[in-house]
């Protein structure tokens, strides 16, 4: 799946914040592991982009 570069540069912020930390939310976890979403999908639904 290709995400939009404008859309990149929109989260970019909150994904390095998120390796940063190293912890995956929750939400997002479940939503790949458990739904079968892709993980970019289940990310941008999370950061309500999608």
């Amino acid at each position: 799946m290709l995400v939009p570069y404008r859309d990149f540069e929109r989260i970019r912020p909150l994904l390095e914040a998120a390796r940063a930390s190293r912890n995956i939310p929750q939400e997002v976890v479940e939503r790949h592991a458990l739904d079968g979403v892709p993980l970019v999908r289940a990310w941008r639904g999370h950061l309500g982009l999608s």
